[in-house]
């Protein structure tokens, strides 16, 4: 398959063409460009976008099975799978085998690009029974006048996203804190404002740092990576809870999780590997108090009521994708076979719409 585009079978009808395409985009996770699919008319079009839909929520389903069924050790692929359900399990029972390494070593240390040392993490203790939130209580503390400056400074933009795409700000501070070191790391600061150090570009623009990576066996690597460089903190949390709108992280959104804790539960597995990253998040939450912009946003919707909730389901994403291109103009298609920069199982990313 070219790297710039779908490859056209040489034989069968236009849905049979359009089907074996997106097959292949969402196997080899090549990138496709909007002019490769246009150039094949309308119906081509139209089929390959309601096909990849169609494929891509197979993948992502028996990538996902794969991954939990190697961190049990067992795997269960039915026989007469098809060939994409084959490829996405074994991929996933992989990774899952994997994960259960990492989940033996317990390294409770967030990677942090750059050179900037991570602030410690108090041990949460024992994982969790598994299915269950975490319901561990955490006594409140003042945070260091480091850490107060970084609630401060992204407080009312995690408030602000999260009356827009109906998440947790509690929980979109503490991912931020964890994940950029309270700002500390270079990624963080201006001008860059990668609150996440999520790797690629955005809107063009990106910053070759240091980061580092871990081969299979383990052992820890010093390389150079590109990672997308913001205008701001608010174009970060944005682009952060773009990748929670995803359906792998339905059960992040407020309107299905009761509260905090559950919000971050649903995380886990799915946006790091850590088997103790709720437990983290939560007494980041609960010791420096970031429940109460949960409250203020909330009253903030609830007097304005002029911001609905946003997580994609399933059927919506498959609206979306099979849209009219005469309403959206389709800018680039990414597909993740594996591991994603964003989280643990990574993300099937879907057409992007401007």
């Amino acid at each position: 398959m070219n790297c710039s585009g779908p490859v056209l079978a040489s034989a069968g009808s236009v849905q049979e063409w359009a089907y074996r395409d997106a097959e292949q985009a969402v196997i080899s996770g090549h990138l496709v460009s909007e002019e490769d699919v246009r150039r094949n008319g309308e119906k081509y079009t139209s089929a390959f976008l309601t096909a990849f839909a169609e494929v891509s929520q197979s993948y992502e389903q028996f990538y996902r099975q794969g991954v939990n069924d190697g961190l049990h050790g067992q795997s269960q692929l039915p026989n007469n799978s098809s060939s994409v359900a084959t490829i996405a399990y074994q991929r996933g029972y992989d990774r899952g085998m994997k994960l259960r390494t990492t989940f033996d070593n317990k390294n409770s240390q967030p990677t942090v690009p750059g050179d900037v040392p991570a602030q410690p993490v108090p041990d949460p203790g024992a994982t969790p029974e598994e299915g269950k939130a975490d319901d561990q209580e955490y006594e409140p503390q003042t945070p260091t006048p480091d850490q107060a400056k970084f609630i401060s400074r992204i407080a009312k933009s995690a408030q602000k996203v999260g009356m827009e795409y109906d998440l947790y700000p509690s929980v979109i501070i503490a991912q931020a804190a964890l994940e950029s070191n309270w700002g500390a790391s270079d990624l963080a600061q201006k001008p860059y404002h990668n609150l996440f150090g999520v790797k690629g570009d955005f809107n063009g623009r990106s910053v070759r740092q240091p980061t580092i990576e871990y081969t299979k066996e383990g052992k820890s690597v010093k390389i150079q990576d590109f990672f997308r460089w913001y205008e701001n903190d608010y174009q970060s949390l944005c682009d952060y809870a773009e990748t929670l709108n995803d359906p792998l992280y339905i059960g992040v959104h407020r309107g299905q999780a009761a509260n905090f804790r559950e919000a971050t539960h649903a995380l886990l597995g799915k946006y790091a590997t850590d088997p103790h990253y709720d437990r983290k998040l939560n007494r980041v939450i609960q010791t420096y108090q970031l429940t109460k912009y949960d409250h203020q946003a909330k009253k903030g919707l609830n007097e304005k009521q002029s911001v609905k909730a946003l997580p994609i389901t399933e059927s919506t994403a498959h609206k979306s994708q099979a849209a009219s291109l005469t309403k959206h103009r389709l800018s680039w298609l990414s597909v993740a076979g594996g591991v994603g920069s964003a989280g643990a199982l990574g993300l099937l990313r879907r057409f992007a719409f401007k």
